[in-house]
């Protein structure tokens, strides 16, 4: 949950609006009682505005709005970034996240190309252990067909692909 001074949705509210909206860039990104979490690679700002924002940001904002601004094409030059991370759990698997981005300017001062991807895999820590069922109707079944160790596994991948194209002075 985003909360902005104090205000944020409760958990048992279903279908209701969320009290605070989440913009990436200009779109929004908030759902019924349900905040996203999105993967923040290449982004250039982030910005906490405090409520009632509804004018702007409509009727998921009287608590405030978060905006995820991220890095737009430009025209400087060819530019890129990567990131390679890995950790280890005790007693469970190695996870690893990369990212990246790369900016292309492809006509000058005319077209740019920013491209952004992310991979993250994270390695499970919990054991699904042999155990019996505990129900009294099923004697002598048991949860073999399920046992397995860092069984938990979890993993995210995706990108964008921004251009900017000046199609004139006034028009971009």
């Amino acid at each position: 949950n985003v909360i902005i001074r104090g205000v944020s949705s409760g958990t048992a509210e279903y279908r209701t609006d969320s009290l605070v909206a989440v913009y990436l860039d200009e779109q929004p990104m908030t759902t019924a009682n349900a905040q996203v979490s999105p993967y923040l690679v290449d982004i250039e700002r982030i910005e906490s505005l405090p409520g009632p924002q509804g004018t702007l940001f409509g009727s998921s904002a009287p608590g405030g709005a978060l905006r995820i601004i991220t890095n737009k094409p430009d025209f400087k030059g060819v530019s890129g970034q990567m990131a390679l991370t890995g950790f280890a759990t005790q007693g469970g698997d190695g996870s690893y996240e990369f990212d990246g981005h790369v900016n292309m300017p492809l006509i000058d001062q005319k077209l740019a190309l920013r491209a952004t991807g992310f991979y993250a895999h994270h390695g499970g820590w919990v054991d699904n252990v042999l155990g019996p069922d505990l129900s009294p109707k099923t004697t002598g079944v048991n949860n073999a067909a399920v046992v397995e160790d860092n069984f938990n596994i979890w993993g995210i991948k995706g990108g964008r692909l921004a251009a900017l194209w000046n199609a004139s002075d006034d028009v971009n």
